[in-house]
């Protein structure tokens, strides 16, 4: 999406957008909606890349062996009677930055928590702030980031805190974004929504938004960093919580920033959020964004991207620990042998597999009457619990398997596009 630089009209989102290779802030021009549809092309592309990541930039174990390996005695093929939704269980699961499957889940659970805050009663008005500062090609990552972290930190335990809270400041989300480019390499800015208990008076936003300017510029220049007006943005959420929600599912999470036309043109060069770094890299096999991606997680692998005002993680637990644990009503399809699991990882069938099973279920749930789904998740069910048998016999020998896993394909397949 292209940024403009035109003043922003009371209809058009206050998120702000930063320059890749300057400190100007523009806002986005229109809101972009986001959709957290799991279709077959979009888990594809999720594990597409985790493989990419596992076989060329993978630096530990553990991302190596996410998705391929079994945590307890069998792998369960599980479905959802109530969401439809399928997926693998006791399965080794990294948890790792540079995982794109494990941080699209991290992703959802961390929205999901943020959600339940923001539309607590209890909050009234939101103020959302764009921070950041000058660099240049061979500032460390590491270190603007170390500087932005400190001089937040000094101004949100100072005076300026005391005096948000005269007029209902209750606690803050702060989420740190990156954009990379060939003009500039990278760029870093803080995203600060600040929740309040209270409506704050108009002419008040005005005074804060002075106070903090002079603060953010002090602070960094303390720390030989150079700020400008262009690279400052503080306004309130006009549309309430909706927006926030909004705003923060998209920063840094890999599920909106991968499918969607999220990169900008600065000064003719295109920038874009560390995701899409990947796949270009997988994509056009250009090192400059493999040398991109490894040094941001070279660097930033031990840093908070996100982090929580004291009083959001206390509301959080008092809101969750009066919720209601859900019931899930999970149904175990089938158990798979730790051996056919990894030979169907290998042979990916895994999201196949997973995609035939939700088709079948949604088709249940809508009282739809599907021969070819029924037929296709039949044969899935009853070539695992036969392949099962044969792991069992032939123990380690994978090329059986395989030649057997072949022959199961193509039959999917042709049930698959009958």
């Amino acid at each position: 999406m292209e940024t403009s630089t035109q003043p922003l009209q009371e209809n058009q989102s206050i998120q702000g957008n930063l320059d890749s290779n300057s400190t100007t802030v523009t806002p986005i021009t229109q809101d972009v909606e986001y959709t957290n549809t799991p279709d077959k092309d979009r888990r594809n592309d999720f594990w597409k890349l985790r493989r990419f990541v596992q076989s060329d930039l993978a630096t530990n174990t553990s991302i190596r062996l996410c998705g391929k390996k079994c945590v307890f005695n069998n792998v369960s093929l599980n479905v959802s009677n109530k969401t439809g939704k399928s997926h693998f269980d006791n399965v080794y699961k990294c948890k790792s930055k540079i995982c794109p499957v494990c941080q699209k889940q991290i992703a959802h659970k961390k929205i999901d928590k943020m959600s339940k805050v923001i539309e607590h009663d209890s909050m009234k008005d939101f103020i959302f702030i764009t921070l950041t500062g000058s660099h240049s090609w061979n500032t460390k990552l590491s270190d603007f980031h170390k500087n932005m972290t400190q001089s937040f930190r000094e101004i949100f335990r100072g005076s300026f805190k005391k005096k948000l809270k005269k007029y209902g400041y209750f606690s803050y989300i702060r989420q740190v974004d990156y954009t990379f480019s060939k003009s500039s390499k990278h760029h870093i800015h803080n995203h600060i929504v600040l929740l309040f208990s209270e409506y704050v008076p108009s002419p008040i936003i005005q005074e804060l938004n002075d106070e903090l300017y002079r603060l953010w510029s002090y602070q960094m220049n303390k720390r030989n960093i150079e700020t400008n007006k262009s690279g400052f943005y503080f306004e309130r959420v006009k549309k309430g919580k909706d927006k926030v929600i909004k705003y923060l599912i998209k920063s840094g999470n890999i599920s909106f920033e991968m499918f969607h036309t999220f990169s900008k043109i600065s000064e003719g060069q295109m920038s874009y959020n560390i995701w899409q770094v990947l796949d270009l890299f997988y994509n056009t096999g250009d090192l400059f964004w493999k040398d991109i991606w490894m040094d941001y997680h070279s660097e930033m692998k031990n840093q908070k991207m996100t982090t929580y005002g004291s009083e959001y993680n206390k509301l959080l637990n008092q809101i969750e620990s009066e919720e209601e644990p859900e019931d899930q009503e999970i149904e175990v399809l089938a158990e798979i042998n730790p051996l056919l699991y990894e030979c169907l990882y290998n042979k990916r069938l895994c999201i196949p597999l997973l995609h035939s099973v939700e088709i079948h279920y949604n088709n249940k749930k809508n009282n739809i009457n599907d021969y070819d789904s029924e037929s296709r998740f039949l044969y899935i069910i009853n070539s695992i619990k036969e392949l099962n048998d044969l792991c069992y016999e032939w123990s380690s020998n994978k090329r059986l398997i395989y030649s057997y896993l072949d022959t199961f394909r193509n039959r999917f397949y042709k049930y698959q596009y009958k």
